[in-house]
């Protein structure tokens, strides 16, 4: 008895060619929604982990603001 994954593939088999590239182009969309949906979540666990998640726009703009100083006086002296 074949699985649903091999029914699947005969199916996708049977698709014309630009209907086969229009599929794979929306699994790879979908994939990479997953992959970003998947990488929000670790992050945001890590936030909450560190107990940044609650922080305000204003003292991220202001961490930033201090980061891109911190750059710029290092890869830009003078």
């Amino acid at each position: 008895m074949p699985s649903t994954v091999e029914n699947l593939a005969a199916k996708i088999v049977a698709l014309e060619e630009h209907d086969q590239q229009t599929l794979w182009g929306r699994v790879v969309e979908l994939n990479f929604r997953r992959g970003l949906y998947d990488l929000s979540g670790r992050y945001r666990e890590r936030l909450q982990r560190k107990r940044e998640l609650d922080r305000s726009v204003e003292d991220v703009l202001t961490e930033l603001s201090r980061i891109r100083e911190e750059i710029a006086t290092h890869d830009y002296p003078g």
